[in-house]
């Protein structure tokens, strides 16, 4: 065991706080389960770590349209990848709480200049608005 585990599992132990898993963590697990023949798995572990990619691009194209941390915003996303889509719908709350999002849509938001994004082969435009 690495001291950063070590560290890491002792920390946990004292204080009941365990680090939420990385996207990049979350697919590197899934491979290994899909190894193990743990397809199920492996296919939910994907989809959450594609939700928490989301979230990240989100949060860039919130910080390149000038909202501050705290602004409340709407998201359009759009895309045609299936994964995404499932992603989209699977992990709709945890995506609008972690962004501030008061609204998220699998549409354009009129007005609004999309921002893409590539997630892995898929490609997604992103609208997003601050909320007056």
């Amino acid at each position: 065991m690495g001291l950063a585990t070590f560290l890491e599992r002792t920390w946990s132990g004292l204080t009941g706080l365990v680090r939420p898993r990385s996207a990049a963590t979350m697919f590197r697990l899934a491979d290994q389960y899909r190894h193990e023949g743990r397809y199920e798995e492996a296919a939910d572990l994907i989809t959450e770590g594609l939700a928490r990619e989301i979230v990240h691009s989100i949060q860039s194209a919130r910080k390149d349209t000038g909202c501050e941390y705290t602004d409340r915003i709407e998201v359009g996303l759009v895309t045609t990848s299936a994964e995404l889509r499932q992603a989209l719908d699977g992990f709709a709350d945890y995506i609008t709480s972690e962004t501030l999002a008061s609204k998220l849509v699998p549409e354009p938001l009129p007005g609004v200049t999309p921002v893409e994004s590539k997630l892995g082969d898929a490609s997604l435009q992103l609208f997003v608005r601050r909320v007056a």
